[in-house]
């Protein structure tokens, strides 16, 4: 790959990443770059390798897929040097089960348990770097609205409350309010493959997890 002729020679992560991060917040715009990149951190940087790390399980899944290939690219120009960048979680995961506990005792299964409203809201939050009390508030500001209303449509669709039920968890509010959001964001769904995508991979993750 050729490297351009701007790039810096400084090889520091405190001259190039920052440029990274500026490149990317102007290409993506305020959402999804608050969405995707605001939540990475450079973790470390050598000769061989750039480490960037990713704080949940549902960054890590979707970030190097979405956006790996530019953030390298970037990171090239910038450093004036071919890097692999590499994606790693914050929190490790946990240990898969030692196999030979299948043969000392095999315990039934419990049933599944639906994510509760709260744990919804909690995720949600979290993803835009909101706090829960935001997401229950009459805010009208864009970037607590539009997290509100897809936290509104996930409690729809994962749990089995009812609108009035999902209102009383949001404020409270009139349950013709979940009406609207849970609407809106259907809306978009339907239109906006790329928003569908991020929607189904959130609520998929938020289902792994398996909230209680």
């Amino acid at each position: 790959m050729h490297i351009s002729q701007y790039a810096s020679t400084e090889h520091s992560p405190t001259e190039f990443w920052p440029r990274v991060l500026s490149v990317l917040h102007a290409e993506l715009g305020e959402h999804r770059n608050r969405m995707w990149i605001t939540p990475i951190s450079l973790k470390s940087t050598d000769q061989d390798r750039v480490v960037l790390s990713c704080p949940t399980p549902f960054h890590h899944a979707n970030v190097q897929e979405k956006f790996g290939l530019r953030i390298a690219a970037l990171i090239a120009q910038f450093s004036g040097l071919l890097r692999p960048e590499e994606f790693v979680l914050e929190r490790p995961q946990h240990r898969a089960r030692d196999p030979q506990a299948l043969f000392d005792a095999t315990p039934a299964t419990p049933p599944a348990r639906r994510p509760t409203v709260d744990a919804i809201k909690r995720h949600v939050a979290s993803i835009y770097n909101l706090q829960v009390s935001d997401l229950e508030s009459h805010s009208r500001k864009r970037n607590v609205v539009r997290p509100r209303q897809l936290a509104m449509y996930i409690a729809r669709k994962l749990t089995d409350q009812s609108y009035p039920q999902i209102a009383r968890r949001f404020g409270p509010r009139d349950h013709t309010t979940i009406l609207h959001g849970v609407n809106l964001i259907a809306g978009m769904v339907a239109n906006n493959p790329e928003f569908a995508a991020e929607v189904s991979a959130l609520m998929r993750t938020i289902r792994d997890s398996n909230p209680s």
